[in-house]
């Protein structure tokens, strides 16, 4: 009996992992009105890495990007979107930030990729914020609402006006925690710089101290067998 009930544990366990994986994979978001998200991307020197995010037909896409952590005087860094043809949307190679909107004629995939090849020495972090958004799909269930309750009205050219805003507003927003982040990555390094090198003298005036008191001691020191100093 023990093995059965681990048995069925088990099997629970696995469909409870699959299930969140699917709700959480991007990939997978399908059917959806409104989805954003954001992360953070961590690249050694020399290093890329590319994303994959898709798109259905008639999707607003829209990507915002930026440098929060990093050498500012290090303008080496690399983005590039393609979509699922091969054929580059996006493509930067001077500006440690920036923004794109994509109005997807087809479903597919798109390829998001950031690079950090050009750098040998200095890490960079950075920030990526994806909006999907069908507009399409939300006039059908603004209108499908509407006609169960005609008391509202015709309120869904007002409706979609409303959304739009908090779309822009949720943009300004993440555009603002990215100068946020970045900003404390600053003064957090700053912060670890100024420590390190207070460390630092403050060993050194330790070290010298203890050295001249010592070289005085020895100066007052008369070399005899009683070892008595001389005043």
């Amino acid at each position: 009996m023990a093995a059965i009930y681990i048995i069925l544990l088990a099997i629970t366990l696995v469909l409870l992992f699959v299930n969140l994986s699917l709700a959480f994979d991007p990939l997978k978001r399908k059917n959806k009105i409104w989805t954003h998200f954001d992360f953070t991307v961590s690249l050694s020197p020399q290093q890329r890495e590319c994303y994959h995010q898709y798109v259905e037909t008639g999707m607003i896409f829209s990507l915002s990007y930026k440098v929060v952590f990093g050498d500012q005087h290090d303008r080496n860094f690399g983005f590039v979107v393609t979509d699922f043809n091969g054929k580059i949307v996006k493509e930067n190679y001077e500006d440690l930030e920036g923004n794109m909107q994509v109005n997807a004629k087809e479903s597919g995939v798109y390829n998001i990729c950031i690079g950090n090849q050009a750098s040998r020495f200095y890490s960079k972090k950075i920030h990526i914020y994806i909006d999907l958004f069908n507009p399409k799909r939300f006039e059908s269930a603004v209108e499908e609402e509407t006609e169960k309750d005609h008391s509202f009205g015709n309120i869904s050219k007002t409706i979609m006006v409303l959304n739009e805003g908090i779309r822009d507003m949720r943009l300004y927003q993440m555009r603002t925690r990215q100068n946020s982040i970045h900003d404390w990555y600053i003064l957090s390094a700053n912060l670890a710089y100024v420590n390190r090198w207070s460390c630092v003298q403050c060993i050194v005036i330790i070290a010298s101290g203890i050295l001249q008191v010592y070289i005085l001691r020895t100066l007052f020191t008369v070399p005899t067998n009683t070892r008595k100093p001389r005043c």
